[in-house]
């Protein structure tokens, strides 16, 4: 996660397999942050940010579903360029995004 705002963090990276879900907040140092958007690091780097590559955030094959929360207002196109995506989930009470079925994209309501 980075911080995005007073009380607001993005997620900019992932290390997960298998079902996924962004959560609404969390917690950092007894402080709770909203988890607003979800955003990639354009690279994928080392602990020293040397730069490898230009990985999107789902690239991970063993990542199956993704669960948007409500709370996520913003979900980056870049996330998505890769030939494998997982399925996409978004709760239903999120009142900012939905996903689209029939075209297979993230929407604004």
């Amino acid at each position: 996660y980075m911080i995005s705002g007073y009380n607001e963090v993005q997620l900019i990276s992932i290390n997960a397999v298998g079902t996924v879900t962004i959560p609404s907040q969390i917690s950092h140092n007894a402080i709770i942050y909203d988890v607003t958007s979800v955003t990639a690091s354009k690279y994928l780097c080392d602990s020293a940010y040397h730069i490898f590559d230009d990985i999107p955030l789902f690239y991970n094959p063993q990542i199956t579903s993704v669960y948007f929360s409500k709370n996520i207002r913003f979900i980056s196109d870049l996330i998505f360029e890769t030939e494998r995506l997982p399925e996409i989930n978004i709760d239903e009470n999120n009142p900012y995004i939905y996903y689209d079925n029939t075209s297979g994209t993230i929407k604004n309501k």
